[in-house]
């Protein structure tokens, strides 16, 4: 599988994430088979982007469907406030 791990926060050490994404592709054959995708800073506890997830699962690994699933997570979650 692809994994990879992306956090923003305003500095880069000793903070929490303004918003984080974690994710695992098994790609085989050029066709996504398994996407497993984790939010952090979108919600009260991290979450799934289950919808995202479903977007890609089946589909060609392409940059079409890369900017299908992008458009589809832009709505599974928003980032919260900073007063935590």
């Amino acid at each position: 599988p692809v994994v990879a791990f992306h956090k923003i926060a305003k500095r880069r050490f000793d903070d929490i994430s303004s918003v984080a994404v974690a994710f695992a592709l098994d790609v085989e054959d050029g066709i996504v088979r398994k996407a497993r995708i984790g939010l952090g800073g979108v919600a009260a506890t991290p979450i799934r982007a289950l919808t995202t997830e479903e977007a890609l699962e089946g589909r060609p690994w392409t940059a079409e469907t890369v900017e299908a699933a992008a458009r589809v997570l832009r709505a599974e979650g928003t980032p919260l406030n900073d007063q935590r």
